[in-house]
């Protein structure tokens, strides 16, 4: 069952009932597993592909809700529909949106660039509450990156929240930085 973001709007209000809390750190194993459960050509991630490599239902919701509000497709999962209507309540055009999208490395440091459309998404997808799964499939959507990359940054990144929005200021989008085998993580804008 594909789920696109008109449908959302039918699926439950709070898919997280009963289940742990979302801030809590997800495992690299999960990770691996949801990169694997992307199809990056034709921008389609499987729910059920994650959940037969042991994800939660929690962190599936959390990446399929991100990665539909980052203008992809997801199947066999859950949405959060209030998750994904703020998140895309930050919608832009893409031809008003500032900056680039990309990764680059320079000796120990890993550089994420997202664009202004994009570092929008992730300032209301902070701001929201979404888990780390949420940010790091927009992350991931937006720069190409795989997944436990995109987790890394995602979980420094929530930690760091308020700093973003300064970072975001001059409308041109961010770039985190990120010095390998560390959590040392910093942003400017583009």
């Amino acid at each position: 069952m594909e789920t696109s973001p008109t449908e959302a709007s039918r699926e439950s209000t709070d898919p997280h009932d009963g289940e742990s809390d979302r801030s809590a750190v997800v495992p690299s194993s999960s990770w691996v597993a949801l990169d694997e459960a992307v199809d990056r050509e034709n921008r389609l991630f499987d729910g059920d592909l994650a959940r037969r490599a042991g994800v939660t239902e929690t962190v599936i919701t959390d990446f399929a809700t991100g990665w539909v509000a980052a203008g992809n497709r997801a199947e066999n999962s859950t949405l959060d529909a209030k998750e994904l209507m703020a998140l895309q309540g930050s919608e832009l055009t893409v031809l008003a949106c500032a900056g680039k999208n990309r990764v680059d490395h320079t000796g120990l440091q890993y550089n994420y660039y997202l664009n202004s459309c994009n570092t929008s998404k992730l300032v209301s997808a902070i701001a929201v509450g979404a888990g780390a799964a949420a940010i790091a499939a927009v992350i991931m959507a937006a720069t190409g990156v795989g997944a436990v990359a995109a987790g890394i940054v995602a979980g420094a990144l929530t930690i760091a929240g308020g700093v973003i929005g300064m970072c975001s200021s001059k409308g041109r989008g961010i770039v985190a930085h990120i010095i390998q085998y560390t959590n040392v993580v910093w942003c400017n804008n583009q």
